[in-house]
Formats: C-alpha cells, sequence, structure tokens
C-alpha cells in the first residue's frame, strides 16, 4: 500500500530481495541491496579476555551464540554434539558445546541434557551475556542450525573474529558462508551429517586455519561496517542528484 510513496527498500540479503521482488512484486529499480555491517576492529581476534578460553582447560570448544527460540534449532545441535560423542570417543574425550543466549527455549533444553547425564558436563548453558566477544574468541568452531535466517548478525561477528562455522545453509547464511572456504555448510538439518561434520571439524584441524584466516577476510570485506556506510552514502547520493 505505502510502495509508491517510497523511493527505495533496502534489503540487507539477497534472500530479502529476492523476496521483495518476486512475493511481495516490488518494482526491482526499488530494492537495493546493503549487507549488514559490522565493527571488524572491534570484533578481531585475539583482543579479548583469554581466562575464559583457559577456563574450558584445553577443550575443542563448539560455540553457540543467539536467542534459545525454535526457529533456532538448537535441539538439533544439541543433539548432532550427542550423537558425536556417541561415535567417536576421542571427540567424547575433548569436545564440549557452549551455548549462550537466554529464550523461550531455555528451561527444554536443559532438561534435554539432563536427560543424557554421560554428556551433561560437556554441554555448558551461559545464559545471556555481553562479553560475547571472549566467548567468540574462546571458541573453535561456531555452529548454527536455523530453520531460517536474514544476515546473522553473531555469525558474521564470530567470522569477523575469525571463527569457522559449521552451518545449516538457509536464508542469508548461504551467503555469507562459503563452503569448505570459510567453514562448512550443509544443505539440509540431517543428524548424521551435521554429527560427522563435527568430528570431521574436531579431526582436521589442519582445516580450521585456512577457514580462519578466509572467515575473517570475507567479513572485513563484504560485511564491514565501513563498506555499509558507505554502500548508503552512494545510495543517497544516488537518490539527490
Amino acid at each position: 500500500m505505502m510502495s509508491p510513496f517510497i523511493n527505495r527498500f533496502i534489503a540487507v540479503s539477497e534472500d530479502l530481495s529476492d523476496w521483495l521482488k518476486y512475493e511481495v512484486h516490488i518494482y526491482n529499480k526499488k530494492v537495493a541491496l546493503i549487507n549488514n555491517g559490522i565493527d571488524t576492529e572491534y570484533y578481531r581476534p585475539n583482543t579479548s579476555d583469554l581466562s575464559l578460553k583457559l577456563s574450558f582447560a584445553e577443550k575443542f570448544v563448539f560455540g553457540h551464540v543467539s536467542r534459545l527460540h525454535p526457529i533456532k534449532n538448537q535441539a538439533f545441535i544439541i543433539d548432532s554434539f550427542i550423537e558425536a560423542c556417541r561415535q567417536s570417543p576421542h571427540f567424547d574425550q575433548n569436545c564440549i558445546l557452549v551455548i549462550v543466549g537466554d529464550g523461550p527455549d531455555k528451561e527444554k533444553l536443559e532438561q534435554r541434557v539432563a536427560g543424557c547425564p554421560e554428556i551433561a558436563d560437556k554441554i555448558i548453558f551461559t545464559g545471556a551475556k555481553t562479553n560475547v566477544r571472549d566467548y567468540y574468541d574462546a571458541f573453535d568452531v561456531f555452529v548454527m542450525a536455523s530453520l531460517a535466517e536474514g544476515i546473522p548478525m553473531t555469525l558474521i561477528e564470530s567470522m569477523s573474529m575469525s571463527v569457522p562455522h559449521l552451518v545449516t545453509a538457509v536464508g542469508g547464511i548461504k551467503e555469507v558462508c562459503v563452503s569448505q572456504v570459510t567453514g562448512v555448510s550443509i544443505p539440509n538439518d540431517k543428524l548424521d551429517s551435521y554429527s560427522s561434520k563435527m568430528i570431521e571439524l574436531f579431526e582436521n584441524k589442519q582445516d580450521l586455519e585456512s577457514f580462519s584466516d578466509n572467515s575473517r577476510k570475507r567479513i572485513v570485506k563484504y560485511y564491514s561496517q565501513d563498506a555499509m556506510v558507505e554502500s548508503y552514502h552512494q545510495l543517497y547520493q544516488t537518490a539527490i542528484n
């Protein structure tokens, strides 16, 4: 209804841009794509309190930061981690899963873990935190298994801090992540696929260094705050000229 009075619609992902053009039927020339950007100088590796990393006792840390909500599919991440522990004794002895955040699913997720006492001490719920940068620095792999997403800010923050990822390729995640370059993306949420990739990432640590470097480079190039501001500046300049 308001479309005739709006000069530009800003989409923050290609997925949302396509939705505006092909589902909402906004004219193509009215839709502009500008990626969300973050402060890549603030979110850079090795700039946080290392005491948190040390507190994990040299464990290999799979980490997740998000609101605990069904759409974020944290139950699937937990089940995949449990399955990986069952499949690989070496993984079971050396890996932990750290879940940072709060939300309506928290109690249900904690109960799910409590139902598996053999791994209860390997899955840590921290609750909501403001020092998420410290947690990113402590993660070896960032995990996400959302059922639907735009551009997840926690994903690009962690990648800016050189944390490789294991994600499901949905929504805007497909645009941010390049599988086998910045981390691993899987096209579905099959438990056996996700848990096996967890084991692979833990065992093949030589890949993580390359994934880490590529993750930061990609965010600095395409998802930095400076790049976002410049895109808006160019859009406004075009509008007034």
